[in-house]
């Protein structure tokens, strides 16, 4: 690689910050890539708009910066990643779905990194808040969602090439991020095996036949609501037993970045090797 790759690990103090973590570091220690991890608070968006104009909304956003600090400094400290180039970036904005975006829009990083629980067990069923949904819809960049289960050695990638009816373009993009990540991690990862089920359910068997450690699949349209296809998608996810990395469809739609009030602190030198 010509210049880091960046990994954007999205932390959520609700739960699955350091499993999303540990995947972020073991891909990085292949990839030679940086970790940025990135908290953003929601409670306090309205001193985002006032900030501008008023000293109190300004010390407002600066308190909970320092707490957003404090709990990614706690979460870097709680792996062994001495090795690692770890960044931090705090943001208040509206959403954390509208702050990721216009986070993702300055940084570019080849993956965001979510967990959605703590050690999840292969075996067992996810209730998928409807926020972790909608941000699925939303997110411009691929997104991993982490379940916490330890990878295989050599972890395996199914590509659900026919899943949510994915363009052209949006396929090659799978396909193209798949054989980066097998060949920028000197192949680590096994050779991806293409599915062309469209059927939640029998894509889900089949992935847990195959063992499967990363299903690969299209996002749905972000102008989908209630609609059969994305009723489909939130089985899938909700059902399978392993991690999904979720590609954007093409051409991402990042206008819901010119929409709000977004502010960030970052520190690009947090922890260097």
């Amino acid at each position: 690689m010509d210049a880091a790759a960046t990994l954007l690990v999205l932390v959520d103090r609700g739960g699955g910050a350091q499993a999303a973590l540990q995947k972020a570091s073991a891909l990085a220690r292949y990839l030679g890539a940086v970790i940025e991890l990135f908290s953003c608070d929601t409670e306090h968006a309205g001193a985002v708009r006032r900030c501008d104009a008023d000293a109190s909304s300004r010390r407002i956003i600066e308190e909970c910066f320092d707490d957003s600090e404090r709990y990614l400094e706690a979460l870097s400290g709680s792996v062994a990643a001495r090795d690692l180039d770890i960044r931090h970036c705090v943001a208040c904005a509206a959403s954390v779905a509208e702050g990721l975006a216009a986070r993702v829009e300055a940084l570019t990083p080849l993956l965001v990194i979510r967990g959605i629980v703590e050690g999840g067990e292969r075996g067992s069923r996810l209730l998928l808040r409807p926020e972790l949904v909608q941000l699925v819809k939303q997110v411009t960049a691929p997104i991993l969602l982490t379940r916490g289960s330890p990878w295989a050695p050599s972890p395996r990638i199914v590509v659900a090439n026919d899943f949510n009816a994915p363009d052209g373009v949006t396929q090659s993009q799978m396909l193209e991020l798949t054989h980066r990540l097998r060949r920028e991690c000197h192949e680590w990862f096994s050779e991806p095996e293409l599915d062309d089920a469209t059927d939640p359910s029998a894509l889900c068997e089949r992935v847990g036949r195959r063992q499967a450690d990363i299903l690969v699949l299209a996002a749905p349209e972000a102008s989908q609501h209630a609609s059969t296809r994305v009723s489909q998608f939130e089985a899938l996810l909700s059902s399978i037993t392993c991690d999904a990395l979720i590609v954007p469809r093409s051409p991402v739609d990042s206008s819901i970045v010119a929409r709000f009030s977004f502010a960030f602190r970052s520190n690009p030198s947090h922890r260097q090797p």
